[in-house]
């Protein structure tokens, strides 16, 4: 009874993914059931993932409550083949239980089969859809994908893709609100070129097998689809290799902010993320990143880039751009930058009033502080800023220039957010104190506390 009372309070269960079902397991399982006179010992259960494996379907049919919300099931057996037939057919026993949780299920996960995709579409109340991984045997045709998107419910759509490349047909997702592609980039291209989706707010693509000159085709597609206008979300992650292969386009060289530039068309984009840069060829410096601050919406709030590999690194005062063209930003993490770019001996930089000096705007006129005195950002990170050190020879005073400049721009630094930042990407062997950005907040509050005291003086 103990036992029954505490698995009642169960909200979420999940069993590791290369873990199923042992027959010991599922009579046990049972004879719980049976004990509870047939019914669930679990009714409180929302959230579920459970591991099958080949030829061996075991899941009970009282043991997913009627009330269950999430539902989760992976394969941990070899991958299947064509001739194992449907891999989601094998599972019979498990596929029927999905008749008693689906008057309540807005979320299910599974391999990819014809099955998933019918079983989706025949619950009523189904929003969240992800599709695993796919191969040649069991692939997710463009077919399939217009018949999801015609579904009333289906809103959050998380599907690997495979043969959209020779598909010539508009594909419609009329309700779709979240969509992540993850495919070769061949396919995720030609899709992106035949996408209607008026509702999409947030797009999530992993391409793999692409170059950094199939990346530039890949965005300019993208910025000049319709689903470009009303994005709020968009996060990226290209590779270079699929398998063994490994693509590259060494004779083409690339400016991070051509890359980019299709972004402004996103003129509702709050978010953006890009979470690798693979190719040698892209490259980036002073001007470049005042292109990509130009090139963002005002209306993005939050700015994710990779570190790239291309020295030397861009100065701290390039942060300028970002605080003049983004001016709703709330989070960055950027580019590693110098920190020896900044000094009370900079012409950047007027040590007397604490007030950037030479700022001018693209068409060489003034710019006034007073215009990011406000900025809204709270938290940033540049490169592995949390394992630099200060440069050499660095003085007291050039550290406190570097306090005042980043103050002056960014007034609304959250400092327990940025240090709480420094040490979770710092090793535990690591002392945090030893870093020069740890430094560098010192300063940024010591410059918070000179300004609070100019301002009571005034």
């Amino acid at each position: 009874m103990r036992f029954l009372s505490c698995s009642a309070r169960v909200h979420s269960l999940g069993v590791p993914k290369y873990l199923d079902c042992h027959p010991e397991e599922y009579k046990l399982i049972c004879t719980i059931i049976e004990h509870n006179g047939n019914c669930t010992f679990l009714p409180s259960l929302r959230k579920l993932r459970w591991a099958l494996r080949d030829g061996n379907g075991l899941f009970p049919p009282q043991f997913a409550p009627q009330a269950l919300h999430s539902l989760s099931f992976t394969h941990s057996g070899a991958n299947p083949t064509p001739a194992q037939g449907d891999l989601v057919l094998q599972y019979t026993p498990f596929i029927r239980t999905l008749s008693i949780c689906s008057d309540w299920l807005v979320g299910l996960a599974g391999p990819t089969s014809q099955s998933i995709v019918d079983i989706a579409l025949s619950l009523k109340y189904l929003e969240s859809l992800r599709i695993w991984e796919a191969d040649e045997s069991m692939p997710l045709t463009p077919p399939d994908l217009q018949r999801l998107g015609a579904s009333p419910t289906i809103t959050d759509l998380d599907v690997y893709i495979t043969s959209f490349q020779d598909t010539r047909d508009q594909v419609e997702l009329p309700r779709m609100r979240r969509l992540r592609l993850v495919g070769l980039a061949v396919n995720v291209s030609s899709l992106l070129r035949r996408i209607q989706a008026p509702s999409l707010l947030e797009l999530e693509l992993g391409c793999m097998a692409i170059t950094a000159t199939g990346f530039v085709h890949l965005m300019t597609d993208l910025g000049g689809s319709p689903v470009s206008g009303n994005l709020r979300s968009l996060f990226l992650s290209p590779s270079r290799s699929y398998g063994s292969e490994v693509l590259s386009d060494p004779d083409a060289v690339w400016f991070l902010s051509t890359l980019l530039r299709p972004c402004v068309n996103m003129v509702k984009l709050k978010r953006f993320e890009l979470d690798s840069i693979p190719w040698e060829n892209v490259i980036t410096d002073s001007d470049d990143i005042r292109e990509i601050a130009k090139c963002l919406p005002n209306t993005l709030r939050r700015l994710s880039l990779p570190h790239l590999n291309y020295p030397p690194s861009p100065p701290l005062t390039l942060l300028w751009h970002f605080a003049h063209h983004c001016p709703n930003l709330v989070k960055l993490e950027f580019l590693a930058l110098s920190l020896d770019s900044v000094s009370c001996h900079n012409s950047f930089w007027c040590t007397d009033c604490g007030k950037p000096s030479d700022m001018v705007t693209d068409a060489g006129t003034p710019l006034d502080p007073i215009k990011v005195r406000g900025h809204p950002l709270r938290t940033f990170r540049a490169g592995d800023m949390e394992r630099q050190s200060l440069p050499e020879g660095m003085e007291r005073e050039d550290v406190e220039a570097i306090g005042e400049y980043l103050h002056s721009l960014f007034p609304k630094l959250d400092m327990v957010r940025m240090r709480d930042l420094v040490k979770r990407n710092r090793p535990p062997t690591d002392r945090c104190l030893d870093s020069g950005y740890y430094v560098v907040l010192n300063a940024i509050e010591a410059a918070r506390e000179r300004q609070l005291r100019r301002d009571v003086g005034e």
